[in-house]
């Protein structure tokens, strides 16, 4: 019988090969709003840098303010990226401590089979030595082993 763990890890493996999984759909979305961001705040900040007597106060104000809210939403799209990948990390681990605590049943099924050898073993040997008819003159007499 197939251990459910290793055979749900195999479905998912064949699943995955088909379609990626929705960390990675979801990290994908995560890097390209973040790299869709990056350019704008370049440009925000380098109108409010290098122009700044050339801009109407009001203007200045709202751009700050733009400014204000890219890198904010910089911040969050990191910080969900960071969240996924801890989530993922977890998840991972958990999926390994699954597969240790089955393979820990296997080597405890394999211990006993190896008590089971060392007990039977020379049991065979012996039964299969001894078990034959065979003529073994010692001195005198003849014994049939």
């Amino acid at each position: 019988r197939e251990n459910p763990v290793v055979a749900l890890t195999s479905c998912w493996a064949l699943l995955w090969s088909i379609f990626p999984p929705p960390h990675v759909l979801l990290s994908l979305v995560l890097l390209a709003n973040r790299r869709s961001l990056v350019p704008k705040r370049t440009l925000i900040s380098y109108l409010l840098s290098k122009h700044v007597g050339s801009l109407h106060p009001d203007v200045q104000l709202y751009f700050q303010d733009v400014l204000d809210h890219l890198t904010r939403d910089m911040e969050r799209l990191d910080f969900s990226h960071d969240l996924l990948n801890q989530a993922q990390t977890n998840f991972n681990s958990n999926a390994q401590w699954d597969l240790n605590e089955s393979q820990k049943s296997v080597d405890e099924s394999m211990r006993k089979l190896a008590v089971v050898n060392v007990i039977f073993l020379p049991l065979t040997v012996i039964t299969g030595m001894w078990g034959m008819n065979v003529e073994v003159s010692i001195g005198s007499h003849l014994l049939f082993l």
